[in-house]
């Protein structure tokens, strides 16, 4: 009788021990992270001329230290635009977006592949030429985090709230480069009312071709077009 209650008061023993060493190991690994965490230096985030030039010097980097690879291509329209007022242009409005989510619903051009990071030659991933961008910017990951006093109390309002800031979390910097410019405008109309349009002036074609391949076919665009052929008819189009 007393031996199968020795073995449980055994069993458990080991449990505790296991739990316990375990729950050392956790509070190890929790110190070991806040450590590193306190002593990582988050770097500024550089100027946008600089841009261009830091994906140009990463770029050799990754390719020669990645594990994998992977490029995703994708197309995007815009809401489209209806010029006048009235029911009708509403309607118009309206039925345009909607022929638009209809076309893009298939994602149709957009393609994901696992490319070789010794050879990027036929891939989207090439040196820029910082002339070549219009735009840049850079973005990063940012968290609220609350505001503390002089002996790290937390600073609250009138009614208690804790005060909070945005402060950046980590090292990640997320660059975008655009090539299109744009160009706005005043208008009048027969109201005499003036609004401002902005237009999007695309970069020449040879430099588009020269970063992110050919453009689409025609026959290509018309099977998209032949969508929605029972409910807009396309005579005639320009690819920009």
């Amino acid at each position: 009788m007393k031996k199968p209650i020795q073995v449980v008061f055994a069993l458990l023993l080991v449990a505790a021990l296991a739990v316990g060493s375990s729950g050392c190991g956790m509070l190890k690994t929790i110190r070991e992270n806040a450590r590193i965490a306190s002593e990582r230096k988050i770097l500024e985030t550089p100027a946008e001329s600089e841009l261009a030039p830091l994906f140009n010097k990463a770029l050799p980097v990754t390719a020669s230290t990645c594990e994998k690879l992977t490029e995703n291509i994708s197309f995007e329209i815009r809401k489209p635009q209806v010029e006048g007022e009235g029911a009708g242009a509403d309607i118009l409005r309206a039925v345009a977006d909607t022929l638009k989510k209809m076309i893009m619903e298939s994602d149709p051009g957009s393609s994901s592949r696992e490319i070789d990071p010794a050879n990027l030659g036929g891939t989207l991933l090439k040196e820029i030429k910082p002339a070549d961008v219009v735009l840049s910017s850079g973005t990063r990951d940012e968290a609220a985090e609350a505001i503390k006093d002089e002996n790290g109390k937390e600073v609250t309002d009138e009614a208690g709230n804790v005060q909070t800031r945005s402060s950046i979390v980590n090292n990640l910097l997320y660059i975008t480069l655009d090539f299109n410019d744009t160009e706005t405008r005043t208008e009048t109309d027969d109201n005499g009312e003036t609004k401002e349009i902005t237009e999007v002036i695309p970069p020449d074609p040879a430099l588009i071709e020269a970063y992110f391949g050919a453009m689409p076919e025609e026959a290509a665009l018309q099977q998209e077009f032949d969508k929605v052929k029972g409910y807009l008819q396309v005579n005639d189009y320009t690819v920009e």
